[in-house]
């Protein structure tokens, strides 16, 4: 059963979407052609999700949720990727709660990181199990696919895979009662300072719904959105992303509010329109059989190929020199000698690159 609170956000969902747009995925749960030991599988991640969901509820401090814990870094690790286990205690209406960010490491040959994350709580409900199979597990598929192809190390930015705790409220959701992980990991790094490496943060949510429709986050900046379309593009899957509009609350809100420049890529609507969103979203109608694998492959290879279309947004290549056109290198030895020549003393500044873009967070998922 939906709560009133479930309710109101569902039809705040009509209000803040721009544009309709449904296109039906395949569900593909069976055997597939197989696939090159560097391409994105969708049954590789699948099976990721059937796994967990077959764990049953995993709500915040539950035994089961322990053990997604323990599945998740394992397969991490068995891929060469640097673990670290983040815990805290979460001061929730239901009193204190141990929780755990899971943070997994490509180490770059570049400064900066790029964040790629998704929660992997399931929300608590007393009258009903809740497996989340969409909501709170497709994303953690993804990201263990992501894992196997990046491996330990990459040329570029070091890439980390977040696995947040707590996303969803333990009763209503609000500023205080939502987004434990991902608040508590900004206010980690914003002590540290680390956060002033943070270049991106891409958040995948609710991405395994066969009927897949990523809607545009209202409040990310246009060259991530961008980057994002690119990939797509590339991919022959513009279809599936950005027919329409939202403006959504979810674990990239607190980096934005850092400063972060962050999208979050999520199908709020889960199924082939807004009332099957409404029978299936946040009720034990959210189950393994509702995901495709096919779907979880779309997003996943956009996702892979955005990290190198991120990275040429963050760090474009200069024009090509027309050919007999003196170097800059040239002219700065040019006024160098010039200014010797003078007496002169000449100082030469490099340009600084732009502050990152922040927004204004809208609606709640």
């Amino acid at each position: 059963m939906l709560t009133a609170t479930n309710r109101l956000r569902v039809l705040c969902l009509k209000v803040t979407v721009i544009g309709t747009a449904a296109v039906v995925v395949m569900c593909c749960t069976t055997a597939r052609a197989a696939v090159g030991d560097d391409e994105f599988s969708g049954t590789l991640a699948f099976d990721h999700v059937a796994h967990l969901v077959a764990m049953g509820p995993r709500p915040p401090g539950s035994d089961t949720l322990n053990l997604a814990q323990q599945y998740i870094v394992a397969d991490l690790q068995s891929h060469g990727l640097t673990v670290r286990e983040e815990d805290f205690v979460a001061s929730t209406p239901r009193g204190s709660v141990p929780m755990t960010n899971i943070v997994a490491v490509c180490e770059g040959n570049e400064p900066g990181v790029l964040i790629i994350g998704t929660h992997y709580d399931t929300k608590l409900f007393d009258e009903f199990e809740f497996v989340g199979a969409n909501d709170g597990t497709s994303g953690v598929g993804v990201l263990l696919e992501l894992g196997r192809l990046l491996g330990g190390s990459r040329q570029g930015l070091s890439v980390w895979l977040v696995f947040f705790d707590g996303e969803e409220a333990i009763e209503t959701w609000g500023p205080t009662d939502s987004l434990y992980g991902s608040r508590e990991m900004v206010r980690r790094l914003v002590d540290t300072g680390e956060i002033s490496s943070i270049r991106a943060m891409v958040l995948l949510d609710m991405i395994g719904d066969r009927y897949l429709t990523v809607q545009r986050d209202l409040g990310a900046p246009d060259w991530l959105v961008e980057a994002i379309r690119s990939a797509a593009v590339s991919l022959g899957n513009e279809q599936y992303f950005f027919q329409s509009a939202i403006g959504i609350q979810d674990d990239h809100i607190p980096f934005r509010g850092a400063g972060v420049p962050a999208i979050d890529l999520i199908d709020f609507m889960y199924g082939a329109d807004s009332q099957e969103h409404y029978n299936t979203w946040h009720t034990q109608q959210d189950t393994l059989d509702k995901v495709s694998a096919t779907s979880l492959e779309i997003v996943g290879r956009v996702t892979l190929l955005s990290i190198d279309k991120i990275e040429s947004e963050l760090f474009p290549e200069p024009p090509p020199i027309p050919e007999g056109m003196p170097t800059a290198g040239m002219l700065g030895l040019g006024l160098l000698a010039a200014a010797c020549a003078l007496g002169g003393t000449l100082v030469l500044r490099k340009g600084q690159p732009p502050s990152p873009q922040t927004t204004t967070p809208e609606v709640r998922q």
